[in-house]
């Protein structure tokens, strides 16, 4: 249980890195 708790938290974490990028990328752009 702890192991998926884990897993979800550092995916989750990584999808919001993600995001940041994305959403850098595009106020750098305009």
């Amino acid at each position: 249980m702890q192991c998926l708790q884990t897993f979800i938290l550092y995916t989750s974490l990584k999808c919001e890195q993600i995001e940041r990028k994305w959403l850098k990328q595009i106020l750098l752009s305009d």
